[in-house]
């Protein structure tokens, strides 16, 4: 998630349908702020995930004078300017800029591939604070980045060893997010609401293709994935004293895709279609999460979450349930556990099967919402100034 939102696949190079990880963050360390890591049994708030939540922020600019930093690394060059738009006031701005090293090498003329595709990237990320005196605070911020990489199949035939000589491939990505935020505090001091706008659109395009004894290319592997997603997110969090706080919220997702993939079949020896299907659909998500404090020493974190796929009208509700003892200023406990889903990638439901006589249809379509069950222990030792120990036992 960025600024609290779910957000697609922040890297560069993604590792494939449902991943989320890649060769390369498209985020700068430059541009984060204090960001939270849940592994397990996470609280209600955070849906759409199985395994766990990275939760981003990206801080403000500095306000109070305008800084500039140019920063040259292995992965990449890259450029920051931060500062107040108008000196004396709170509004501030804060860009970053970064570009593949590699690419900047190979246009000067050095070769560091070895004759293969080099891996090229370039990303943008800022955000934009404007804080008003009666209307709460509003920020503005995106991220953006394009990379793309390949292989070059080994082109004397005599040097052929492996089958994988023959091959070679490209792949393209393209990645932009932009989102609005906006915050309000309530006079009385103990609520507050916060809503979220986001777009986000992703392309990926892999093309793989083998080499024949007559030296022409035939294509083995053609995809074209392509998903644009609105989000809207709000939530009101209300602290009845200093033992109940109670924090609801809804988010709806409106998806829109254009899916294409080909791939070859080495028994039937044909390309086949696997996928052809563009169009959208609606996701929606709500939560209910209450935290009481038993006493000075013992929390106790509780909610429900609930998820709607209108795809294919599967819906979840899911229990969480966490406690917290603080032993002392050192030393704290806690134990966790709750139900916890994600949905797949609407490829995976919208995959294509042809039948003898022709006829299309999509196996998949029913497919529930992968689910599964968290359970957790840890201990956090805060044994020095500003340093801590964390430790978990997960199933």
């Amino acid at each position: 998630r960025m600024e609290g939102i779910e957000i697609p696949n922040p890297n560069h190079f993604p590792n494939g349908e449902g991943g989320t990880g890649g060769g390369v963050s498209a985020l700068s360390s430059q541009v984060l702020s204090n960001s939270d890591f849940f592994t397990s049994a996470f609280p209600a708030e955070y849906g759409n995930a199985l395994s766990g939540v990275f939760d981003l922020r990206l801080r403000k600019g500095n306000s109070e004078k305008r800084e500039y930093a140019l920063q040259l690394g292995v992965l990449g060059a890259q450029v920051a300017a931060e500062g107040p738009f108008v000196k004396g006031k709170q509004a501030s701005y804060l860009i970053n800029y970064r570009y593949s090293t590699l690419e900047m090498l190979s246009k000067m003329g050095i070769d560091i591939s070895g004759g293969d595709v080099i891996p090229k990237f370039q990303d943008l990320s800022y955000k934009l604070y404007f804080p008003t005196r009666k209307a709460g605070y509003f920020s503005i911020w995106g991220l953006s980045g394009v990379s793309s990489a390949g292989s070059n199949s080994v082109t004397d035939s005599t040097l052929w060893m492996y089958r994988s000589d023959r091959y070679g491939y490209t792949e393209n990505h393209r990645l932009m997010i932009n989102g609005i935020t906006h915050n309000y505090i309530f006079k009385n001091g103990k609520t507050y609401v916060r809503s979220v706008a986001a777009y986000s659109t992703t392309a990926n395009n892999v093309v793989e293709d083998s080499l024949g004894y007559n030296y022409m290319n035939a294509i083995t592997q053609d995809e074209k994935l392509e998903y644009g997603t609105l989000s809207l997110n709000s939530f009101v969090n209300h602290k009845f004293n200093s033992r109940h706080i109670i924090r609801t919220g809804l988010t709806v997702h409106h998806k829109t895709f254009n899916l294409y993939m080909k791939d070859y079949n080495y028994e039937e020896r044909v390309l086949e279609t696997l996928i052809s299907n563009s169009g959208s659909t609606q996701m929606m998500e709500g939560y209910l999460q209450w935290q009481y404090r038993l006493s000075e020493k013992l929390e106790l974190n509780t909610g429900l979450h609930a998820t709607y796929m209108l795809l294919n009208d599967d819906f979840v509700v899911e229990p969480r349930l966490g406690f917290t003892w603080k032993a002392n200023d050192k030393n704290s406990f806690n134990l966790g556990a709750g139900l916890h889903s994600k949905a797949e990638p609407l490829s995976i439901y919208l995959s294509e099967q042809e039948a003898a006589d022709g006829t299309i249809s999509t196996p998949n379509m029913d497919l529930a919402i992968t689910k599964s069950a968290h359970f957790v222990a840890g201990y956090n030792w805060n044994f020095a100034k500003d340093f801590r120990l964390k430790t978990e036992i997960y199933y």
